[in-house]
């Protein structure tokens, strides 16, 4: 249902999800697996942040599996994979909320069919290498209605057109990866993978809708019927090693990775023509180095870890319309850490920290959608029936914000600086039997009013009192049970 706020403000919120899925095995010999698998599902959501509601997610998705062990000396194992997903999407802007005028109905679906083969080899015992190939078609269509007179009149014309394709992508892929152990139990890995990418336009608009044979509020595509190709190359290297009682590590690792642009990206407008940047955006080229730590000694454990990377043409989206899709140049980097301590035989606390900066260096500003300082403390308790626990979440504000500028996840844009907050949850559980446990729990005991930095504004609903153009607030205190069974 519609959760409220710290301050008792009731926001768009409700949600029902279902899915199901089964898995059929057949094990001919102990070496021999094949498994089919089929998975579906379907929902419905709410959302504060947009002016149209998710009232269709179906999700189908069958998978084949074979796997072969054993096949010889050198030949650890043979596998493979093929599979199908389809997604059948619906937006509405009168089933989950009141309208008077201007209904509204999009349907956007997408299919993707996949397969993936490889093989491990073990020359010798400290050396294991996987060889590899993988491929992908996804296809992309939408059909729509917009200002009918009534939900039934925009629900029965989209209904009665047909889908229009406007984006195809096609992917294939060579990958290999091996690893090698040393004596004193050290290891070293790489990998390296070349991928063949894509994507045709088949837009006759550029962000916008085509009917009636016109462009609605939108120009023409430029691009239509155009074909972009890439051929990317990304790899690594990583060394792990083992120090104290063997139980402790460290590792170190290079990497480099290009990404072709996705739907999204692609389906924005060029920042300088303000036409179709299908083929004016570049791929993103990550170079990355990363650390880390892991250490333990009677009741205490740690670890640490970081990265420094450096990021050319990455994809920024500038959400001020007309939404635009550019490539700059970018300087990431974070460290996290975490701290536990048994201090008594069931008793544990634990704190971890978690801090990222990011720099785009082209226009020398702060990059866009970088969480804040976090911090946590928790106290557990577990005698093998009874668990407790307790956590205190600790948010740092954050001024270092690009407002307007973004990224595709969740149509993320920064709206602006945003303040601190620190929140207190409870929850307790029973093991009333072997595979079942049953928990009960308070999140935001205090009842905080709060906004987590990374989130969306608020869209002018009928009925809500959140205002639009304000960052949307997390709920307030929340009670929840849960009961977990597992079989073996």
């Amino acid at each position: 249902d519609d959760y409220e706020d710290g301050d008792g403000t009731r926001i768009h919120s409700r949600y029902t999800r279902w899915s199901t899925h089964a898995a059929l095995a057949w094990t001919p010999d102990r070496d021999t697996a094949l498994e089919l698998s089929m998975a579906n599902g379907d929902g419905e959501a709410a959302y504060a942040d947009r002016a149209m509601d998710g009232v269709r997610f179906r999700r189908e998705n069958v998978a084949l599996k074979m796997e072969r062990r054993n096949l010889s000396a050198s030949v650890e194992k043979l596998w493979a994979q093929a599979y199908y997903n389809y997604a059948d999407h619906v937006m509405d802007n009168f089933s989950l909320r009141e309208r008077s005028t201007g209904f509204a109905a999009m349907n956007p679906d997408r299919l993707v069919l996949g397969a993936r083969a490889g093989v491990t080899l073990s020359p010798s015992t400290p050396l294991r290498i996987t060889l590899g190939v993988d491929a992908k078609r996804d296809a992309h269509r939408t059909r729509g209605a917009m200002n009918q007179p009534s939900g039934e009149a925009a629900q029965s014309l989209m209904d009665g057109l047909p889908y229009e394709e406007d984006m195809r992508f096609r992917q294939f892929g060579l990958f290999g990866e091996g690893s090698y152990r040393l004596e004193d139990g050290d290891r070293a890995i790489a990998g390296l993978r070349v991928d063949r990418h894509a994507a045709r336009d088949s837009r006759p608009c550029v962000d916008g809708m085509f009917m009636n044979g016109r462009c609605m509020m939108a120009p023409v595509n430029l691009t239509l019927g155009a074909t972009a190709r890439d051929t990317l190359t990304s790899g690594f290297v990583r060394y792990e090693g083992v120090f104290g009682n063997g139980d402790d590590g460290w590792y170190v690792g290079l990497g480099h990775v290009e990404r072709f642009p996705d739907y999204w990206e692609r389906l924005k407008r060029d920042e300088t023509t303000l036409n179709s940047a299908f083929l004016t955006i570049r791929p993103e080229k990550t170079t990355q180095v990363d650390a880390g730590v892991n250490w333990s000694r009677g009741d205490w454990s740690a670890s640490i870890s970081g990265f420094y990377g450096k990021v050319d043409d990455y994809v920024q989206l500038l959400w001020i319309a007309p939404a635009r899709t550019r490539n700059i140049d970018a300087t990431i980097l974070g460290v996290e850490g975490d701290l536990a301590w048994r201090f008594a035989r069931h008793w544990t606390v634990n704190g971890t920290l978690a801090w990222v900066r990011g720099t785009n260096d082209t226009d020398d500003r702060p990059l866009a959608q970088q969480p804040p300082l976090e911090a946590r403390l928790g106290l557990n308790y577990d005698d093998g029936r009874y668990v407790f626990g307790g956590l205190v979440r600790a948010v740092a504000a954050q001024s270092r914000v690009d407002v307007g500028s973004g990224n595709i996840v969740a149509n993320g844009q920064d709206i602006g600086p945003s303040a601190g907050f620190a929140v207190f949850s409870l929850n307790a559980g029973w093991r009333a039997m072997k595979g079942l446990l049953i928990t009960v729990g308070v999140d935001n005991v205090f009842d905080r009013t709060y906004a987590e930095h990374l989130s969306r504004t608020g869209a002018s609903l009928p009925g809500f009192l959140f205002p639009a153009d304000t960052r949307i607030n997390e709920p307030g205190r929340t009670i929840w049970v849960k009961a977990q069974m597992s079989v073996d």
